[in-house]
């Protein structure tokens, strides 16, 4: 999630930061680390967001507990939760999802300050005023990059979306319910609503409800 605004701090003057656009990695770490905001670089372009709601943060926990004491109890990778780097193989390119799952044929791609590379599984939680982000340029970024699985998931329409990549299989039908949808630039997608189980294709024997991880406000 994150909002797309000009940075200003009390530290340096706007005009001592680079146009949207014309961004570098290096310009992304001289930013502050403790004034309450998320800052995520896309292709060049600063996006920043600012601390998230109560129902973002409930969807959060359902879904990481489930998630991780499935892949933890059969040694399938790593889970781990924002704020938390993933450095992009795009130009200037440094997010920071809501929860990343780290395959344990991967685990090269973990550093001592995030990961560098694809992680296998990636997840957002939509806000009504940042979800432009997540569902635009963040797809596309997480589509060409080539990231196998991202979670879509909105608290608001109580839905959770499965973008796959061109090499998973989507399957043409789904034991869990759901139904076909765009998946923009990814190669597929399927959505779940109440009533549904939703699952992943990467983390093989994973699902959940979608009612027990996103409850109603």
């Amino acid at each position: 999630m994150a909002i797309q605004t000009p940075l200003q701090t009390e530290t340096r003057p706007p005009e001592s930061w680079p146009r949207q656009g014309e961004w570098t990695v290096r310009d992304w770490e001289r930013l502050p680390s403790d004034d309450g905001w998320r800052y995520e670089l896309i292709l060049g372009a600063l996006y920043m967001s600012p601390s998230p709601l109560t129902i973002h943060q409930r969807v959060l926990r359902e879904l990481g507990y489930h998630m991780m004491s499935f892949t933890r109890g059969q040694g399938l990778g790593e889970v781990f939760f924002a704020p938390f780097d993933v450095h992009l193989p795009l130009r200037a390119t440094v997010v920071e999802p809501d929860i990343v799952f780290v395959a344990a044929d991967q685990a090269e791609i973990i550093g001592r300050r995030g990961v560098r590379g694809v992680p296998a599984l990636l997840v957002e939680i939509l806000s009504p005023s940042t979800k432009w982000v997540d569902l635009g340029a963040k797809r596309s970024a997480f589509a060409e990059s080539g990231v196998p699985e991202y979670w879509i998931v909105d608290p608001v329409a109580r839905t959770i979306t499965v973008h796959m990549s061109a090499s998973v299989d989507a399957e043409a039908a789904d034991a869990g319910g759901g139904r076909a949808v765009e998946g923009g630039d990814f190669g597929a997608a399927w959505e779940y609503g109440v009533g549904d189980h939703a699952r992943s294709r990467v983390i093989v024997g994973f699902g959940v409800h979608v009612d027990e991880v996103i409850p109603v406000e």
